[in-house]
């Protein structure tokens, strides 16, 4: 970090932080301070210090001083940034980052981070750009060739794709990541042995990445070979089971059906895609499981309002604006911190808990007059833990609604892609032997996926009278 030679408390300071001594080197940019309360530079590195020891909330406070002092600090910018994408406040970092990079366009750090955020946003064409400018940079720098990668593959151009995650896994020759991220481009490219080659050499280097036998699991099934000791592996390594070995095995071997998918998995997958579905959510043209719900519940909700509502698996927070009307008081629950950050930046929720939808609700006693969960359900395959959760935190007449995807029968299965499908008989039975008389029963579109319409049943359910 650059300052002015005259300034040797910060440059003692500088030196006692970088050795690890942060209460001494603290003490210096204080004194500096003193010396010079709009000292910006004393301010950010002081914000730097208290990112590192965990108190954000005051990290922020200092180097949001310091911006008052000097806006267009490209260093003080990208820092308040990294420190908002640790708080999963993604939109208020590309702001911060657009302001860095037009003060210091050769910036590679903020232009990297400027790039992932591009990406995860589904804008792969401006993530690829500042990647490339990276890499004009820093030709060598390993991860902004393996973010490339995944950039040009959304692109279509899977050759240019592969290209830069070789480059990636070659100048990274101890690591296993770039190699695995190679292998799974290549298994949705369709080409699953010489994703299997890549990952064999992956395995060796790191034989405890739980990601390289489950995809030499995937691998192994295009293939026609013996797939299911790779999935026992990635469990046994793994046995809270993020990209879900599971389910994939009860479909191989027969074996019990998991009752719901891994919580892990569930955390992963919509932290990964959590600005992506955000912004999928914003029309109907893509999600439209909490409309669906929605037009279940109007009937039965018509303008009360004064309710305690809990949006469970509020996501990104979609569905408070139809929730809030009726809610003296909303809470939203999720697994994921990345979609509670999101939710939180909408400003409609009393409360957001990171939580588990069971935990939760086991310990909430007859305190819901509506639990609402739009995309929720479809992760349990059994149902009746959760409604007896659900029967035991609402208020005697309180009001379930939930969607789920439906088939006929009275059983549910799994799918590869951690939801269930459930049998409209299954769900009737299971609600009235767990205590729920059945309101409302409503059919529709839940969402489109690559276009083609999924249909979605969005049901409400009445606690009886106790």
């Amino acid at each position: 970090m650059a300052f002015d030679q005259d300034a040797p408390l910060l440059a003692a300071g500088l030196r006692l932080q970088e050795a690890g001594d942060l209460p001494r080197a603290a003490a210096l940019y204080r004194r500096a301070l003193e010396q010079n309360p709009r000292n910006h530079r004393a301010l950010h590195l002081l914000g730097l210090i208290a990112r590192e020891t965990g108190d954000r909330g005051q990290a922020a406070t200092l180097m949001r001083r310091a911006l008052d002092i000097a806006p267009d600090d490209p260093e003080i910018l990208y820092n308040l940034a990294r420190l908002f994408l640790e708080e999963h406040r993604a939109g208020e970092a590309a702001g911060l980052l657009d302001r860095a990079l037009a003060a210091a366009p050769d910036f590679s750090q903020a232009r990297r981070a400027r790039g992932l955020i591009h990406l995860a946003d589904g804008e792969p064409s401006a993530a690829a750009d500042c990647l490339r400018r990276v890499l004009d940079l820093e030709p060598d720098n390993a991860f902004a060739l393996t973010y490339l990668g995944w950039a040009l593959n959304d692109l279509g151009e899977t050759n240019q794709a592969v290209r830069a995650m070789e480059q990636a896994a070659a100048l990274t020759p101890d690591a296993a990541e770039p190699l695995a991220a190679l292998a799974e481009l290549l298994l949705n490219a369709g080409d699953p042995a010489e994703a299997e080659r890549r990952l064999a050499g992956a395995a060796a280097i790191n034989a405890r990445s739980p990601i390289v036998p489950f995809l030499r699991g995937r691998a192994a099934e295009a293939l026609g070979t013996d797939a299911i000791r790779h999935y026992r592996r990635c469990l046994e390594l793994d046995p809270d089971d993020p990209h879900g070995a599971g389910a994939r095995l009860a479909e191989l071997t027969g074996a019990d059906v998991p009752e719901r998918a891994p919580r892990k998995q569930i955390e992963t997958m919509y932290g990964e895609n959590a600005r992506l579905w955000d912004k999928a959510a914003e029309g109907d043209a893509s999600y439209r499981g909490r409309l669906l719900l929605h037009e279940a519940l109007v009937p039965r909700l018509g303008d009360r309002n004064g309710l305690n509502i809990l949006d469970a698996g509020c996501g990104s927070g979609r569905a408070a604006p139809l929730l809030r009307p009726h809610a003296a008081r909303l809470t939203g629950l999720d697994l994921s911190p990345v979609m509670l950050g999101m939710a939180r930046a909408k400003t409609l929720y009393d409360a957001l808990i990171q939580d588990d939808l069971l935990d939760h609700l086991n310990t909430i006693k007859a305190s819901y007059d509506l639990i609402a969960a739009a995309a929720v359900l479809i992760h349990f395959g059994n149902l009746e833990p959760v409604f007896r959760a659900a029967q035991s935190a609402l208020a005697p007449g309180g009001l379930f609604a939930f969607t789920v995807f439906p088939d006929d029968g009275d059983a549910y299965r799994p799918t590869r892609a951690a939801y269930y499908i459930h049998g409209r008989d299954y769900i009737v039975r299971t609600a009235r032997e767990t205590g729920f008389t059945v309101l409302e029963s409503l059919e529709g579109i839940h969402e489109y996926r690559d276009g083609d319409p999924v249909a979605g049943l969005a049901l409400v359910l009445k606690r009886r009278q106790t």
